[in-house]
């Protein structure tokens, strides 16, 4: 397989496609005044960014300011949901990035992946036995925190995963035109929906809500993603050695969310009972 002349192409092509839905929804929702302010920031910014011109720098400050307070916050709104869409299209970008050099043959091991832990305990000449017995004294705790600077409501993250999972799709697998039509549908509609979500809360949330937002990391992400990396570890130590290497759960997770007396005066032995058995809930439904 041939490297790419431009690796950067299919990253613009998908921010430029995710653009065209975001103006669609904004024409739609706001209206075309809100749709020409924020095209016309946009291109302003982009403008003054590669050519440093004084005279552009004092127009967008003066549109800026002309802005009416309602038009304003939908602006800031429309370039917050125009962020997130770019963040999650690097997001894909990394994995196709990350599939094409797996692709290639005999192409080495990136560096901090699992392969290369396991070449480098093979060039250090670690035993099959040596590496059983560190895996069995391994443990590694993971810890969930309710930090103040994530304040995105779990239906916000929910909608962000499917706009990606719509992304991975694309670029995965030949999706038909008629196929195509369909998932860029319903993109227009996740950003339909996130613009018509409140991004964060307008109150401090309370404890069960805190407990509710770390679950969906351990419902939609851990769960899924734990057994597939210990998986991936025992296979690859076992094609390295010859033998099966077993690869024991060293990998665990905790919360702070719901427990922590410290960091959150409303957390009371009340509410610690109801976490954990919240928590218990989630994990038997997964199963």
């Amino acid at each position: 397989m041939n490297a790419p002349k431009d690796k950067l192409a299919p990253l613009r092509r998908d921010i430029r496609m995710l653009g065209d839905v975001l103006g669609r929804v904004l024409r739609e929702q706001g209206g075309a005044r809100l749709f020409q302010v924020e095209e016309t920031i946009r291109r302003l910014s982009i403008t003054l960014r590669r050519q440093g011109r004084a005279g552009d720098e004092r127009r967008l400050t003066r549109l800026i300011h002309q802005l009416s307070l309602p038009l304003a916050i939908r602006v800031v709104r429309a370039f917050s949901i125009y962020f997130q869409l770019v963040n999650l299209a690097e997001e894909n970008h990394r994995i196709r990035r990350k599939r094409f050099y797996a692709s290639l043959p005999g192409a080495p091991a990136q560096k901090g992946s699992l392969a290369a832990l396991i070449e480098r305990w093979r060039s250090a000449r670690r035993s099959r036995t040596a590496i059983a017995r560190l895996l069995d004294d391994a443990a590694v705790g993971l810890v969930l925190t309710a930090h103040p600077t994530e304040a995105q409501r779990s239906v916000v993250l929910a909608k962000h995963r499917q706009i990606f999972d719509i992304l991975l799709s694309l670029e995965t697998t030949r999706p038909t035109p008629e196929e195509r039509a369909q998932q860029e549908r319903r993109m227009h509609q996740l950003v339909t929906a996130l613009w018509q979500t409140d991004e964060i809360r307008s109150v401090r949330p309370t404890v069960e809500e805190e407990v509710e937002n770390g679950l969906f990391y351990l419902q939609t992400v851990l769960y899924h993603q734990l057994p597939r990396v210990l998986g991936t570890l025992e296979e690859r130590l076992t094609g390295a050695y010859g033998r099966r290497v077993p690869v024991p759960a060293l990998l665990r997770f905790g919360s702070w969310m719901g427990a922590d007396m410290d960091g959150n005066p409303s957390v009371t032995s009340r509410t610690i009972v109801w976490t954990v058995r919240r928590q218990r809930r989630a994990i038997l439904e997964q199963y």
